[in-house]
Order: C-alpha cells, then sequence, then structure tokens
C-alpha cells in the first residue's frame, strides 16, 4: 500500500507564500461576487452547499421512514422473510448511506464548525458498504472541522471513482505547521484510472473534456480545499493514486 506520507510529491508540506515553515494564513473574506444579490448575498460555492445540504435533509426522514416500516413489517410476520422484503431493505439502507454521506461531501461546512470522528468514520464505512473498494481508517483524534471531513469525503469519492474493479483505500490525518491539519489519501487497486482530467480539475484548470456529472466530486474537491485556503496535492502511477490537502487551524 501506498505511504501517502512518504511518496513524492507529497514527502513534505507545500512551503507558504511567506516561506519555508511560515504559517497559513486564513482565506480573507471574498468580496460579493456579481450577481451574488439575486442568491441572497451568497457565492455560487456557499449556495450550492446550503442547497445539497437542504435536499439531503429532506429526503433522509421519508427514506428513514421506509427503513422502519421494514422493520415494523418483520416485527408483524416473524416467519421466512422473502426477496421482496431483503431487496426493499438493503435499498434503503443503501439510500440512507449515500444521502448521509453526500450530505456531508457537498453540504455546508460553516469555519470552526467540529464534528466527532466517530461520527464521520461511521457515516464513511455505511457508504463503502455499497462500494467495491475497501476501506483503511486511519484518522487519529476525537473531533474535525465540517471542512476538513467534507474534503475528506470528497477525496474518498475520487478514490472509489477510480478503482471500478475494487482495491483499498487508506485515509489519514496528521497534524501540521501552526496547528492546522493535513488530509491524506491512497489508493490503489486494478485497473486504477481517475478520470482523464483529474489533474487540471484538482488544480482548478479547465480541462479539455467538461466534467460529466459521475466526475462533479473532482470540481468539488478542489472548490472546498480552495474556500480553506488550501490546494490538492494529486499523483497517480499505474495502480493507484494520491491525494492531499493541509487545512489551517480553525477552517
Amino acid at each position: 500500500m501506498t505511504d501517502p506520507w512518504s511518496t513524492d510529491p507529497f514527502a513534505q508540506p507545500a512551503a507558504s507564500p511567506g516561506g519555508a515553515g511560515a504559517p497559513r494564513a486564513a482565506p480573507a473574506a471574498a468580496s460579493p461576487a456579481p450577481g451574488s444579490e439575486a442568491l441572497g448575498g451568497l457565492g455560487a460555492e456557499d449556495f450550492a452547499a446550503l442547497l445539497c445540504s437542504r435536499i439531503c435533509h429532506d429526503l433522509i426522514s421519508p427514506v428513514g421512514a421506509i427503513g422502519n416500516g421494514v422493520e415494523l413489517l418483520r416485527e408483524i410476520d416473524r416467519g421466512a422473510e422473502g426477496t421482496e422484503l431483503q431487496l426493499i431493505s438493503r435499498s434503503a439502507d443503501m439510500a440512507s448511506a449515500y444521502l448521509q454521506f453526500l450530505r456531508i461531501a457537498f453540504g455546508a461546512a460553516p469555519p470552526g464548525d467540529l464534528m466527532g470522528l466517530p461520527a464521520a468514520q461511521r457515516t464513511a464505512r455505511a457508504w463503502f458498504e455499497f462500494q467495491r473498494p475497501d476501506l483503511d481508517w486511519a484518522v487519529q483524534g476525537t473531533e474535525i472541522t465540517r471542512a476538513g471531513v467534507r474534503l475528506m469525503f470528497n477525496f474518498m469519492q475520487i478514490a472509489v471513482s477510480s478503482l471500478p474493479r475494487g482495491g483499498l483505500v487508506r485515509v489519514e490525518t496528521a497534524p501540521a505547521e501552526a496547528r492546522g491539519l493535513t488530509i491524506a489519501l491512497a489508493a490503489e487497486g486494478p485497473t486504477a484510472a481517475p478520470a482523464p482530467g483529474a489533474a487540471d480539475w484538482l488544480a482548478g484548470r479547465a480541462s479539455e473534456t467538461a466534467p460529466a456529472p459521475r466526475e462533479v466530486h473532482y470540481i468539488a474537491a478542489a472548490a472546498h480545499a480552495r474556500a480553506c485556503g488550501a490546494q490538492v496535492a494529486f499523483a497517480s502511477q499505474d495502480g493507484g493514486l494520491t491525494l492531499r490537502a493541509t487545512l489551517p487551524a480553525g477552517i
């Protein structure tokens, strides 16, 4: 398994604009973007995140109700469970896992908001139950900022979509300078293949090919990192890929 801390080009944290070892400043408040008045003063990225949070929030309750209905049917009829009920139950579990995961990956993440790492791990593992690769969770600590876990979940989506025949996804965190946090992910598997425009999209550049809906997590990862004052370091090699970003403290 690739070690995301020792494999170039990620062996050393990128130097900040103030020189090696200088603390990375939190991003300054951006001036209102043109047209933001139509979005209640929000930027396009914040509006999209709030919209995703709302959609996931509204869908989680009815999906949960389906799961509760399945449990009630099981209580009523304690006989052999038919394939129909098994299919409904698994589909409800899958929908719930996806909604919980996507709510974090694409939803709002106010600066400084914290999330317990056990809850983040449960959400990630529930989602991985319906993916081909396996998850190796090597994240230390008890809490992480919502911005940090949001970027981490986008990294997971990139890894899973790049491993169509399965493999192993390892995600780690480590303290960074000035009380920041470094998030690193390494993924390996047969026929590992990131999207052709991955390097450009993660660097915030336009690619020759516009991203398809199934590739939107590349754009989201770059946007979320940029909003935190960080950049995504990405490398792809035969059989795997690595992703890394260092977030300033308080983000």
